[in-house]
């Protein structure tokens, strides 16, 4: 006989090992399944106002509770329209960066414009920078045009999640001019004003009490974390953004979201 010794199968050497695992199959427990809850956040409408001009917000969303053997918890993913940002993005541009110094500084910032970019957002803006002087005469100060330019530069809009909402960070991508123009449009002009002051607009449509509107009375503690946020094209070049994100269930509101109704008599 040969020293290797032959391993039996259980049940017999007539027991193919197909049927084996058949059987194994349908002797081991029953994985547990989750019980999922879609709802819908009633569309919203925001107005904000930012650089003088009022801006309208349109605010979509979803919410998923989960129930599963780890606890219940709940996903959130909701979206918000920012077509009318764009379109008023021109008007709020010179009101952060145009001046007219009779003897100084004069910036027309004529032309602005807000796209998104993959998951970022494009800004160009473009202008024309004069610097004037005065001189006195004949009791009069007489202004004299001492230097001109005119330049162009363009912005990359990243957002991202912040713990009081979002925020948005801004970086110059280039720049079409030299001298003075161009510190003025890398740096001076818009700078954390512009980015701040979206982020500021975009967070309050975020904001956990009007996420809570048309939503179960048990969720009216509701404190999602956004985790995920960016820049999307929602058709056409409209902007929108998108956040995502988790909030914790207590036992409390678990048992009553995923209680089942009594059965009729």
């Amino acid at each position: 006989m040969s020293a290797r010794r032959r391993e039996r199968w259980p049940g017999g050497p007539g027991v193919p090992r197909r049927a084996l695992a058949l059987v194994a199959a349908l002797l081991a427990p029953c994985a547990s399944r989750a019980t999922v809850i879609p709802l819908e956040i009633q569309a919203q409408r925001i107005e904000q106002e930012i650089g003088g001009q009022r801006v309208t917000l349109a605010l979509v969303g979803r919410l998923t509770l989960i129930d599963e053997d780890a606890g219940a918890r709940g996903e959130i993913v909701a979206s918000v329209d920012l077509a009318d940002l764009q379109a008023k993005i021109p008007a709020i541009v010179r009101a952060a960066g145009n001046r007219n110094e009779p003897c100084g500084e004069r910036i027309d910032l004529r032309a602005a414009a807000l796209r998104p970019h993959a998951e970022h957002a494009a800004l160009f803006v473009g202008g024309r920078y004069e610097r004037w002087g005065c001189l006195p005469w004949a009791g009069l100060d007489a202004a004299h045009l001492l230097y001109g330019q005119d330049g162009s530069a363009s912005f990359e809009l990243v957002p991202r999640a912040a713990p009081d909402g979002i925020a948005i960070d801004t970086r110059v991508t280039a720049v079409r001019a030299d001298g003075a123009l161009g510190e003025l449009l890398a740096t001076r002009l818009l700078g954390d004003w512009l980015s701040e002051r979206l982020a500021a607009v975009i967070s309050r449509a975020f904001e956990a009490d009007r996420l809570r509107v048309a939503l179960p009375a048990q969720l009216a503690g509701l404190h999602p974390r956004f985790d995920s946020v960016r820049f999307t094209d929602l058709g056409q070049g409209r902007l929108g953004l998108v956040a995502e994100g988790k909030f914790a269930l207590s036992p409390g509101q678990a048992g009553q979201l995923f209680e089942a109704p009594a059965p009729e008599p």
